[in-house]
């Protein structure tokens, strides 16, 4: 196997059903600051905007968003988040970002706390693939954590999982050679020490 399939696989592994438990429970208050990006990134969007989050979670900002009237389709890989992704009303299906295909193209694609997980090289490869997922003019609304450096670390779930980090410049630089013409970033001190690089991407209308 090789090292992008080894490092995705054995994260989504760490995901079993008491370890869901513990992500649900740990991140059920959201930072409002993380809310308000979240609004912000889909601002102007019309309701009939085909719009698709990666690595949904707990489900939060799909609840949030489908209230506001839009119909946002939850995927994650791990079948303990589907499970729980179900039980709380979403219908969800499985995706995994490095090795399936995204079923359409969208207007709007969200993955809060995802590339987190992704070594730099596959963050670049996975940034062209969700631009070329993308309608012209569609936004691609994600994070990254700010530092320096990647590897396996062990926090409060109690399970390593692959982390890497980064410089505002450095994933600014990333996203725009992946196609993106425009690029806003935010700063988010985040709960249990994460610090988040917010990024909204816009594809250029017309783009293909």
């Amino acid at each position: 196997m090789n090292t992008i399939l080894d490092n995705n696989q054995k994260t989504l592994m760490t995901y079993t059903r008491e370890s869901v438990k513990s992500y649900v429970k740990n991140n059920k208050n959201r930072l409002p600051q993380e809310v308000e990006w979240v609004k912000r990134s889909f601002m102007n969007l019309p309701k009939n905007a085909k719009m698709f989050e990666i690595g949904s979670g707990d489900g939060c900002f799909a609840k949030m968003i489908n209230s506001l009237g839009y119909n946002i389709q939850v995927s994650d890989a791990p079948d303990a988040f589907i499970e729980h992704l179900s039980d709380i009303g979403l219908d969800p299906i499985k995706f995994n970002w490095m090795t399936d295909e995204f079923p359409k193209t969208y207007d709007y694609i969200l993955a809060h706390a995802v590339l987190v997980h992704f070594s730099h090289d596959e963050v670049k490869l996975l940034l062209k693939k969700t631009f070329d997922a993308l309608r012209g003019g569609g936004r691609f609304v994600f994070s990254v954590k700010k530092g320096e450096g990647e590897g396996w670390v062990d926090n409060y779930l109690g399970v390593e999982r692959y982390f890497s980090y980064w410089s505002a410049d450095d994933i600014e630089q990333a996203t725009r050679e992946a196609g993106f013409s425009e690029v806003e970033l935010d700063y988010i001190e985040g709960n249990h020490g994460n610090n988040f690089f917010m990024v909204i991407a816009k594809k250029t209308e017309g783009a293909i």
